[in-house]
């Protein structure tokens, strides 16, 4: 896997298709998963969660986890985490926000804003973030507009509230944890070997929506092989379904048969009349 390879493919658009799920492929900024909605406090619990966009490893801190520990089959994710990672250390409320492209779109990525914190990202980061602003001629918003990061800009009103360290107190609160975590803890693995390769036990785990792009009995094996690495009382949020229930949700529905699952819903204060749901599994 050379991904500085692979990520010159996506950012010229060689590659014929990006999905978000092969080895290197088009990374997520944030996302619009309502985890503000059913994340618990998690104070003291070890966490096992997607890497992703890194937001539920952000928020899991800010809600009291004393490890969390990341898996992703996208490599690249891995990289765009470092990248807000080192965002949150160094810049400031809204220095964060300009970089990230919540006040302008046009001003993502912006390279002055990443010359003021790029020095604290490691070796694999920085050899990475300079390779894509060199193709991109230095121009932030070329990055994003690629297909090196998955758009978001239509739903960003629904990252902000999805999202808590969005709120200024809970990002600084945010930024005082992260200085002191050295490293984060990353797993390049696909979800269905996953509970071949772990190693402790932990209380909380968060798979997303990866379900969603899985056979159903494929992926609920894989939860049970997970279950058997939860503490006491420990709980698996193991699929979260959009606004538009369907198969899925029919599937996961009938499982609720069973007194170790459970199912919440979510509502949206942006958008009235949409709700979200989130399966649980108890052990």
């Amino acid at each position: 896997m050379n991904i500085l390879e692979e990520s010159k493919k996506i950012y010229t658009k060689q590659r014929i298709q990006n999905n978000c799920f092969d080895e290197v492929d088009t990374a997520f900024l944030f996302t619009n998963e309502m985890i503000s909605g059913y994340m618990k406090d998690l104070k003291e619990q070890n966490v096992l969660a997607v890497a992703s966009s890194g937001d539920h490893y952000f928020n899991a801190l800010l809600k009291g986890a004393s490890k969390v520990d990341l898996f992703d089959i996208n490599y690249s994710n891995k990289l765009t985490i470092y990248l807000k990672k080192a965002g949150f250390e160094n810049l400031d409320y809204d220095e964060f926000c300009m970089f990230f492209g919540l006040y302008d779109i046009h001003r993502i990525f912006d390279y002055d804003i990443y010359k003021m914190f790029h020095h604290s990202l490691n070796d694999e980061a920085t050899t990475y973030w300079n390779y894509l602003y060199e193709l991109a001629k230095h121009q932030g918003y070329s990055i994003y507009e690629s297909d090196i990061i998955a758009d978001y800009h239509d739903h960003y009103e629904e990252v902000i509230e999805a999202n808590a360290y969005f709120k200024e107190e809970e990002f600084l609160i945010l930024k005082k944890k992260l200085k002191e975590i050295p490293d984060i803890s990353f797993t390049h693995v696909d979800v269905n070997e996953l509970p071949f390769l772990l190693h402790e036990n932990y209380n909380s785990m968060f798979l997303s929506n990866i379900g969603t792009y899985q056979k159903n009995t494929t992926f609920m094996k894989t939860v049970k092989r997970l279950s058997k690495k939860l503490n006491e009382d420990g709980e698996i949020y193991f699929a979260y379904i959009y606004e538009n229930p369907g198969e899925k949700d029919l599937f996961y529905s009938k499982l609720l048969n069973s007194s170790h699952y459970r199912v919440e819903n979510i509502s949206s204060k942006l958008n009235s009349g949409q709700e979200h749901k989130v399966y649980i599994y108890k052990k």
